[in-house]
């Protein structure tokens, strides 16, 4: 008997401590968020000095990535970071292949703006000594949710980097 109570309070106690971590929170289940966007980086030399850093989003349907303009209490906004650099320097902005929509977001009660489908990024890049060996990283902090299911991920970063 004694041994069926302590059982029983353990299963009890799981099962408290498991419906205490699946919320109904916006992020949802985070232990078990599905892959919705898949990345690619390359790089391309379009002269001696000057080359492109690709970054390309695929985004599964029925997600979207947040845009890279934040809205205060709302999603986390898309950000590119290239915070590795060695005998490079950055030429201008990351563009994007395509504008973020506008739209209003449920999930966080706020006009935001989002990419869906695919989108390609891209940074032009300066080589300051062509003599001398380069390298450049950085990371894509990102948040994708999926609107009909009113469901998030939690951010995310994706990393890269190439040297020559």
């Amino acid at each position: 008997m004694k041994h069926f109570l302590t059982i029983l309070t353990s299963i009890i106690f799981a099962l408290a401590m498991s419906a205490q971590f699946n919320t109904s929170s916006p992020l949802g289940n985070q232990s078990a968020a599905p892959v919705a966007v898949n990345w690619k980086a390359s790089m391309k030399m379009t002269s001696s000095t000057v080359g492109i850093i690709t970054l390309t989003a695929d985004i599964q349907q029925g997600w979207h990535i947040y845009g890279t303009k934040a809205v205060k209490s709302g999603p986390i906004a898309t950000q590119f970071s290239f915070d590795k650099l060695n005998n490079v320097v950055l030429v201008g902005k990351t563009k994007s292949s395509k504008k973020a929509s506008s739209h209003f977001d449920k999930t966080f009660d706020a006009k935001v703006s989002w990419w869906e489908g695919k989108v390609v990024f891209t940074q032009k890049f300066k080589v300051t000594n062509p003599s001398a060996p380069y390298s450049i990283g950085g990371n894509v902090k990102y948040m994708s949710c999926n609107e009909d299911k009113q469901k998030c991920n939690p951010p995310k970063a994706f990393e890269f980097s190439f040297k020559k």
